[in-house]
């Protein structure tokens, strides 16, 4: 029976959490905080009964009613609901397991109910219900669960109509379930359970050949150190395995794969400092005895051939600048192994590089990810022996890792080509890819033993914020700039991309505090902070004003490609400005605000376009290799990427070359023009930013600034801007990074 109330609106208070069953919506505090539809009948038949144990068969017969589902499925809704109230099941604050019984809401609840402040009991017992409709003015609360309806729902139910019921369904499974509804119950179901959530950020899982055990690397907190660990999964209790740290020192470790029988981990560990190459590391499991075979260059990926006799690894190369695969073979000599180089395999300087390199079953061929940015990526598969290259998808989408299974003919990989990240599976022969039902997407990294019907995935979620400064005042400036103007703007969730407005008394930045991606606006003094967009998107970014400050430019992705669109400032009025077939990201405007700049992905390579802002049929710029394209305040230069170094073409003649002061250094989209200067930011290991200043017309460089971090480099998103005026500077920092390792049971694969 559902909870029916009259004028009045019941909110269900505990710690810094309350629930609006009208609404659909928890927060904490303020922000908003996603909830699936499950999970929240279930904390709402939770906050009914405070202090009191409920068993797991009146849980499931009160969400689930007449739908016949197994215990598992609720376990899994619970743990969805204690990662959206950050409960740790071994210390819970909120929501106590009892074992072998139920659950038990273990905190405090205020039943507040709207427009009648004195009915507020931190108990809440409930009146004598009485017959649904029966008001008189006070909140009437019938027995059973309430259930999350929308006014719309209840009045198609009472009016009988079949179609009400239909439409009913759709809202409910808005509401609470954005992402997908759970399996037909006469499938198996998918259990996740928490892993390893340890402090800190854990990350690249890889199962045992046998299954038994998990390798995987954790991120201190306090030291940044990153080090390997094995968990072992057991069969009845998979989170009380035991937990065995196999390395402790500074050097950063990677991309950790097994050797088939299942004795040796080979890894990736980075240098220390920049200028020295990194290492191919073979450790030894029971002895835990580690072993150089290789020096390197940074990798992108690593794996073991099926006969245990070569790897391949993914690595940059200088000066090419690109990420290519080098086969190597292992030999033995007395107890010591050594990796000697065999090939380059692949050597294309028209894409950016080969990631995550995987044998297939039998060792003959390798698949690996092809970039032509880090957002536009494909699977291709590499004949070892002929090293011939065929392409198997054609999606051009960020694929953030793969697998080829032993034991499947399929190939398996985590693509954002349906904006969220999902797993997906293609055959290596051909096809389109077929997209793995009844998982959570958005993970980012997995490993599978489907001998076991398992897989263990990494997810990591950053708490990224904005802080404006004042930028130091030039040599003779007397009047200092007002503190006033060092502030942040904060949430639990992601902030970034923010650009300051033509006059600089406002930014526009890119934010996920919704839960979707929106464009978000604020005074330059973080105040009068509002929503621009109302998009609802899973991939939107690349903000840029045009010289009025009327409109802004920005990506989006419509029908599963990223396009064009625009938002004026004051309305919020949207406009689609691209809606062809290609890729089309990262717009800026002309000087005269009367063409859009924008990169398109067009023949396999990176392109500059612009566009009528009135509309019209688009023009090419620069047809190879050009990215994140910016036109300079007097429209005389177009400033943009290749390959991460920033370079500059003369509008009216075409000539082009790098930015020759900046020494080759490899900025990426870490800069920023002015009607005066180029500021930029080179990459560093440290914490910090420095910036630099390159005057236009002396070509003069100078160090203007250093502000601390800890930053979070990226080749895609800008982390800092300044004001025309160059009197203020924004930037995006990481507040923390939080990464856990799950393992999601009674896997079954199609």
């Amino acid at each position: 029976m559902p909870l029916v109330m009259s004028k009045q609106q019941a909110i269900y208070r505990f710690g810094r959490f309350r629930l609006d069953p009208e609404a659909r919506q928890l927060f904490r505090d303020e922000e908003p905080i996603p909830l699936r539809r499950k999970s929240g009948e279930i904390l709402w038949l939770l906050l009914q009964r405070p202090g009191e144990l409920i068993s797991k068969d009146e849980i499931l017969e009160e969400i689930w009613q007449d739908v016949i589902v197994e215990e598992g499925t609720l376990i899994q809704q619970i743990y969805l609901l204690r990662r959206a109230l950050g409960d740790d099941p071994r210390i819970p604050s909120y929501i106590l397991t009892i074992p072998g019984k139920g659950y038990l809401f273990n905190h405090p609840v205020t039943l507040q109910i709207q427009g009648n402040p004195s009915i507020a009991d931190p108990q809440h017992e409930h009146p004598a219900p009485t017959a649904a409709g029966e008001t008189d003015g006070e909140p009437t609360i019938t027995s059973g669960v309430a259930r999350f309806r929308s006014p719309m729902r209840g009045r198609l139910l009472a009016g009988g109509l079949a179609v009400g019921g239909i439409l009913g369904a759709f809202l409910l499974w808005i509401a609470f379930s954005p992402q997908r509804t759970l399996p037909s119950v006469s499938e198996p179901v998918p259990i996740v359970l928490p892993f390893v959530t340890f402090p800190g950020v854990e990350e690249q899982p890889a199962f045992s050949p046998d299954g038994r055990w998990v390798v995987f690397t954790s991120k201190d907190d306090t030291t940044n150190q990153v080090d390997l660990y094995l968990k072992e999964v057991k069969e009845a209790e998979v989170t009380q395995g035991e937990t065995i740290r196999l390395t402790n020192d500074p050097w950063r470790k990677s991309w950790p794969v097994w050797s088939p029988d299942g004795k040796r981990i080979a890894f990736l560990r980075a240098p220390l400092a920049p200028a020295q190459p990194g290492s191919l590391m073979i450790l030894t499991v029971s002895g835990r005895v580690e072993q150089e075979v290789a020096q390197i260059q940074e990798g992108h990926g690593l794996d073991w051939s099926p006969d245990g006799k070569q790897l391949v690894v993914s690595e940059n190369r200088l000066p090419e600048r690109i990420c290519g695969l080098t086969l190597l073979t292992l030999i033995e000599e007395d107890g010591r192994s050594e990796a000697r180089r065999v090939a380059r395999l692949t050597d294309v300087p028209r894409i950016n590089g080969h990631h995550f390199p995987k044998f297939s079953p039998d060792g003959k061929s390798l698949v690996i990810v092809q970039s032509a940015s880090n957002v536009d990526n494909d699977l291709v598969l590499l004949d070892l022996a002929t090293q011939q290259l065929r392409q198997i998808t054609h999606d051009r989408s960020k694929i953030f890792d793969l697998q080829w299974p032993r034991d499947s003919r399929k190939i398996f990989f985590v693509s954002a080509r349906t904006q969220r990240k999902e797993l997906w599976m293609i055959d290596p022969q051909g096809g389109s890819p077929t997209q793995v039902k009844a998982l959570p997407g958005g993970f980012d990294q997995f490993s599978l033993s489907l001998a076991d019907s398992r897989m263990v995935v990494a997810q990591s979620n950053d708490d990224t914020d904005i802080y404006l400064h004042p930028l130091p005042s030039p040599p003779g400036e007397q009047k200092e700039r007002p503190s006033a103007w060092q502030c942040p703007i904060n949430t639990s969730r992601e902030e970034h991309s923010a650009r300051f407005s033509p006059d600089g008394q406002s930014i526009v930045y890119v934010s996920n505090q919704t839960g979707f991606w929106e464009l978000w606006l604020a005074r330059a003094d973080c105040t009068n902070v509002r929503q621009l967009t109302f998009l609802r998107s899973e991939t939107l970014g690349s903000p840029r004003w045009s010289p009025d400050g009327s409109k802004i430019a920005f990506d989006h992705y419509q029908d599963r490609q990223p396009q064009i669109f625009t938002v004026e400032t004051l309305t919020g009025l949207v406009k689609q400005r691209t809606a062809d077939n290609q890729r089309n990201i990262t717009p800026s405007w002309s000087s005269d605000g009367r063409w859009i700049y924008y990169t398109s992905r067009r023949q396999g390579t990176l392109q500059c376009w612009k566009l009528p802002e009135t509309g019209g049929e688009a023009r090419i710029v620069n047809l190879y290799d050009c990215f994140a394209p910016v036109e300079s305040a007097d429209g005389r230069s177009l400033y943009f990427i290749r390959q991460n170094e920033l370079w500059s073409m003369e509008l009216e003649t075409g000539k082009e070359g790098p930015v020759r002061e900046l020494g080759g250094k490899l900025v990426a989209r870490q800069w920023s023009l002015t009607p005066e200067a180029l500021f930029y930011a080179p990459p560093e290991k440290g914490p910090g930013l420095t910036l630099f200043r390159l005057d236009l017309r002396s070509r003069e460089t100078t160090q203007v600034a250093t502000v601390g971090g800890p930053f979070f480099f990226s080749d895609t998103v800008p982390r800092f801007d300044v004001s025309a005026d160059e009197r203020r500077l924004v930037t995006y920092h990481v507040e923390y990074r939080v990464g856990d390792i799950s393992l999601i049971e009674n896997l079954r694969l199609k």
